[in-house]
């Protein structure tokens, strides 16, 4: 079945040169926290150990010293990532609840999704949860976005659709509750 193809050959570090050169590609690739790098270089360092291109010995600090040369190098700053992810999600319609709990997932520590969440609120004129919320129900046509005709209908479902979201009750009423979108928009700036 598979004739003609070769199979893909696992890329596994021989030497910390070699896993700093992957840790490069992956943070090309994907921007991520310390904690989740840490992770994947181990498991890589591991895999490298049992496939025998490598003593457990000789690898023994090599994550470390991978991790601590990327940090001092800028290319690994979890402060920076926690402001950037915060930023995407609000700009996406997510909750604070929702982002607090994504960060924490991804292995960003209390103290820095605490600074995150404060720098957005800094750079958002307006109630912030309102406003995602007004970019959440205008994605999910939810409220006054409602183009099926059936809004009052549908009030329930659209309540819960927010509520999921991990928005308030209070918010989600504002926003399946408000007559259009401008005086939607006029409430999100003027709180």
């Amino acid at each position: 079945m598979n004739e003609g193809k070769r199979p893909r050959r696992r890329r596994l570090p021989g030497t910390e040169a070699a896993l700093h050169e992957m840790a490069l590609g992956y943070l090309e690739r994907f921007p991520t926290t310390t904690s989740r790098f840490r992770r994947y270089l181990s498991r890589k360092v591991s895999d490298a150990v049992g496939d025998g291109r490598c003593s457990a010995q000789a690898s023994q600090g090599w994550t470390e010293a991978v991790i601590e040369r990327l940090t001092r190098a800028g290319l690994l700053d979890d402060v920076a990532y926690a402001a950037s992810r915060a930023r995407v999600l609000h700009q996406r319609g997510r909750s604070l609840r929702f982002i607090q709990q994504d960060l924490r997932g991804r292995g960003v520590s209390a103290e820095l999704v605490e600074a995150a969440l404060a720098s957005l609120e800094a750079e958002h004129t307006g109630d912030l949860e309102l406003s995602a919320a007004l970019r959440h129900a205008r994605r999910r046509r939810l409220g006054p976005f409602d183009t099926t005709g059936r809004r009052t209908e549908r009030r329930r479902n659209h309540l819960a659709a927010l509520a999921r979201a991990g928005f308030s009750f209070d918010i989600a009423k504002t926003v399946v509750d408000a007559p259009d979108e401008g005086a939607l928009h006029a409430l999100a700036e003027q709180a």
